[in-house]
């Protein structure tokens, strides 16, 4: 697993299974004032059964 520059090797820790859970909805926040702004959401290519 790798998150920002940090990768994890969950094999290492010995842990049972993992479970990385479920979602049924993505929602997402835009700051829309101009000053501090949103970066899109990357990776969204790599979500599987995703459906419109």
């Amino acid at each position: 697993m790798t998150v920002g520059g940090t990768t994890l090797d969950l094999r290492k820790l010995n842990i049972p299974s993992v479970n990385f859970g479920q979602a049924s909805t993505l929602g997402m926040y835009v700051d829309t004032s101009g000053i501090n702004y949103t970066n899109p959401i990357k990776g969204l290519n790599n979500l599987t059964g995703l459906e419109k």
